[in-house]
């Protein structure tokens, strides 16, 4: 009794390992050249024990570690923190905690301000956060009071520079910082543009500039660009920016044009819509894999203060390194080496971009150096021609592949075109199936293409039997194009053939052709091929695919929709007015603005028509839009909206970002419906907006009310105006 008890739990007895009793063969290791996007076949490395004590080997001290930039997390936020307007330091201290919770790694930030009595607010939200900084402004430096933008990182800014955006008058800039991440090379551009809506020409005008600021100013590597924009994703200005860069947040929002998503704050007198991003450039994305994004900084604190007039908007990614080209087939658990003992690893090259690909193979403190040059042989356009021009001794064109050493380039012109051409010869001899085969050719969006080769057939050899076929093998489907059955001497020929989406698999995600011996080689002498050809033949395409107009008032019409009628393939494209036209039960109820003339497109060239919907009765209407040989389904529904019941009440529900309801009418868009309850009802309700700028008369129109026979009518609503302008 002089001890209650004793507990004893999780007993455990380890070997350890040491960098100096391990070996890896082999101790170094090139892959053969890879096409992207493919995989190679295995490679394996075996580890040995050369110590003389047992050795624990765990999957966890097995890894790839790319020999230059590593794969490194990143993440980065934007924000317009309204200058000092309203309570700054309550702001300030809210939006502090809400970003050391996201804790990004760059901030970019518009609407920076410092006075006379007021420090630089980027410097010291920089402070705040252990963050470096850079500050760009129109105003002189040694100004009392300077407004502009700012870029906080958290690592070491390499190097920085800005630009007043032209036009001058207008006052914005675009700054630009350069930080090293893990080896990784990036681009941050911050900017603010613009802000009155009708300016489309000035924001042009910006982003043209700011795109050339670009050019001039990043070292190459990865970019993103951040900034409030004053447009829409949708607006015309925009499409110059999504050119060359990707906006995030739709890739993880696939309605990110609602209303919902709007990143001004709406609490405070806005519309709700998205003018804030983050893009990424385009050229870089194949190193970057996008992990999320959000908007936040959209609630209030406790104390009901708000972070700003805007929301702020965060990203976070993945940049990839060579490590990523690389697949580790790893020891699945722990192992004990006794001394001599081996285990085997196994890697595989799967490269994403071309290039040369450089890592370690790491087995505790011993790096094995392991490369593979990555290539990209795929066909990507048209016309295509290939005449073995280069090539010798056996030799394959890069990403051409052959199941036997029979077939290679050949110094000789048999075929009818120059020399070199690819030979299939009789030795070394073998039965089977004997294949050579293209890269990779991409055909999508095509539906015929004319395919020509040059050929001749030697046969001195011992009567067959065997065949010589030419594949079109799409999507893992074999389809013979030609085959031919002891054809005995072929002399050079041209053969010429067009290939068909449906017979030979034009259009599908993967397409490669095949030339194929199939019998015993010493059977025939050789085949020899050249000047191998593929165009791509004219490909009707219509965009969009369906329309529905939505409801529309009886008797009115609708805002046209637009087709696109295009040639997606190539040669040209006939498309005469009388190819297009409405059909079905409701074709009446569907406005066409056909072509007046025949449209000839070349290659990649479109027409354009336009299609209303303009409904005379009530309910669902169906039509179908016919283009040759397209089909494209037209709905709308007719709604009558006059107001034939009273009492009548109209509260706005199941409005917002901008919107009217079904029979009303205004002329501008400055009328429309708001997300917020100032007026005294309930959200959403319907706002006059001062912006966009203009002068005259601003009706808003609600549908007709019938009255009947009665002589008065008692007539309310709710309002509220507020002016702060001139």
């Amino acid at each position: 009794d002089n001890i209650t008890q004793w507990d004893i739990d999780d007993i455990s007895l380890a070997l350890e390992s040491t960098g100096g009793t391990i070996a890896v063969a082999p101790t170094s290791f090139q892959f053969p050249d890879q096409q992207i996007l493919k995989t190679s076949a295995p490679q394996v490395f075996t580890i040995q024990n050369t110590g003389d004590d047992p050795l624990l080997l765990s999957p966890a001290q097995i890894r790839i570690e790319a020999q230059g930039a590593q794969t490194v997390p990143f993440s980065i936020m934007t924000y317009n923190i309204w200058f000092d307007s309203q309570n700054w330091p309550a702001r300030f201290n809210y939006m502090l905690s809400e970003i050391r919770q996201v804790n990004p790694d760059v901030i970019c930030l518009q609407e920076v301000i410092q006075r006379p009595n007021l420090p630089n607010q980027a410097a010291s939200m920089a402070d705040s956060l252990g963050y470096h900084y850079v500050f760009s402004s129109r105003d002189a430096e040694g100004a009392p009071t300077r407004f502009g933008n700012a870029i906080l990182s958290r690592y070491p800014i390499v190097e920085d520079n800005w630009v007043a955006l032209q036009p001058l008058n207008d006052f914005r800039t675009a700054i630009h910082a350069q930080i090293e991440v893990g080896g990784n090379t990036i681009d941050i551009y911050n900017t603010h543009l613009h802000n009155t809506a009708v300016n489309k020409h000035i924001r042009i005008q910006q982003i043209e500039h700011l795109k050339d600021f670009i050019a001039d100013t990043r070292a190459g590597g990865l970019m993103f660009l951040c900034g409030d924009f004053n447009a829409n994703p949708n607006w015309e200005e925009m499409s110059l920016v999504y050119e060359d860069f990707t906006d995030v947040y739709p890739l993880f929002h696939a309605n990110h044009l609602d209303p919902v998503h709007g990143t001004l704050n709406y609490h405070l007198d806005h519309q709700q819509r998205r003018i804030d991003y983050i893009f990424f450039g385009k050229d870089g994305a194949s190193h970057l894999q996008p992990l999320n994004a959000a908007i936040f900084l959209d609630q209030q604190s406790p104390a009901g203060i708000w972070g700003s007039d805007h929301f702020a908007v965060r990203a976070a990614f993945s940049m990839l390194s060579d490590a990523d080209d690389f697949i580790l087939e790893n020891i699945p658990a722990e192992v004990v080496l006794l001394p001599s003992q081996t285990a085997e690893v196994q890697l595989r090259f799967a490269p994403n971009t071309v290039g040369l690909k450089e890592v370690f193979l790491v087995v505790d403190t011993l790096k094995t150096p392991v490369s593979g040059m990555a290539f990209d042989a795929r066909i990507l356009s048209f016309p295509w021609f290939e005449d073995f021009d280069g090539l010798a001794n056996g030799q394959l064109r890069q990403g051409w592949s052959s199941t036997h050493p029979n077939w290679g380039a050949f110094n000789a012109n048999g075929a009818g075109g120059g020399a070199p051409e690819m030979n299939f010869w009789w030795q070394p001899v073998a039965t089977g199936e004997f294949r050579l085969s293209t890269p990779e050719i991409l055909t999508m969006g095509l539906d015929s293409m004319r395919f020509a080769f040059k050929h001749r057939v030697r046969d001195f050899g011992a009567p067959g039997p065997f065949s010589l076929k030419v594949l079109a093998i799409s999507d893992g489907t074999e389809n013979i194009i030609e085959e031919w059955v002891d054809p005995g001497n072929i002399n050079a020929t041209e053969y010429v053939t067009v290939l068909y989406k449906g017979q030979h698999g034009i259009g599908g995600e993967t397409l490669q052709l095949a030339w194929v011996f199939e019998g015993t080689t010493s059977d025939i002498t050789q085949w020899d091929i050249d000047d191998i050809s593929l165009q791509a033949l004219a490909a009707l395409d219509v965009s969009p695919g369906t329309t529905d107009f939505g409801t529309v008032v009886l008797e009115e019409t609708s805002d046209p929709a637009v087709f696109n009628i295009r040639n997606a393939g190539g040669d040209t494209l006939l498309i005469l007015p009388g190819d297009i036209q409405i059909s079905g039960p409701d074709a009446a109820s569907f406005l066409l603005e056909n072509i007046e003339q025949p449209a000839v497109l070349a290659a990649g060239e479109q027409v354009s028509i336009t299609v209303s919907f303009a409904p005379v009765t009530e309910g669902l209407h169906e039509a179908t839009l016919e283009v040759k040989h397209w089909s494209i389904a037209l709905s709308g529904e007719g709604f009558d909206p006059n107001i034939t019941a009273l009492p009548w009440i109209e509260r706005f529900d199941g409005l917002a970002g901008g919107g009217l309801p079904v029979g009303w009418r205004a002329d501008a868009v400055n009328w429309g419906a708001f997300n917020s309850n100032i007026a005294g009802g309930t959200a959403p309700e319907m706002v006059f907006w001062w912006q966009p700028e203009s002068q005259g008369v601003f009706p808003l129109l609600s549908p007709k009310v019938q009255t009947g026979d009665l002589d008065s009518l008692q007539f309310s609503f709710k309002y509220r105006v507020r002016n702060f302008g001139a």
